[in-house]
């Protein structure tokens, strides 16, 4: 389904502008949407049964959570690996420009993506890459 956009991010009319269009549709399988986040060129969705994260995007820095990183976008939603405890319920999700963080609700948080900066909370920051 697509409609006509007005304006739209990234400027100007061309490079990733696209139309408003259906990215994702859970008619079957009984699965829902619960949260979402997007970064600079990714997008994290959390499900309902706020167990399973779906992301889709660049993964150049590793910020959908696949591993090997490396290269281009990722056109369709894929299911991240979990690196938790089985049954740990995601509380909230929220993305930077190359990272992605995960509030779980026993109060523990995981991050992966880009540490540049340090901006998982972890020692490294020198290009280190990955999750904690």
């Amino acid at each position: 389904k697509e409609e006509e956009g007005g304006g739209g991010g990234g400027g100007g009319g061309g490079g990733g502008c696209v139309k408003f269009q259906q990215v994702l549709s859970f008619s079957r399988g009984g699965a829902r949407g619960w949260q979402i986040a997007g970064g600079e060129a990714h997008s994290v969705l959390v499900l309902e049964d706020e167990e399973t994260i779906l992301s889709a995007g660049c993964n150049e820095s590793g910020q959908i959570g696949r591993r090997g990183g490396g290269g281009g976008g990722r056109s369709r939603w894929e299911k991240v690996e979990r690196r938790w405890g089985e049954g740990e319920k995601v509380r909230m999700v929220a993305c930077g420009q190359s990272h992605t963080l995960v509030l779980l609700c026993s109060s523990e948080i995981y991050g992966w993506g880009d540490n540049s900066m340090g901006q998982l909370g972890v020692r490294g920051g020198d290009g280190e890459e990955g999750q904690e």
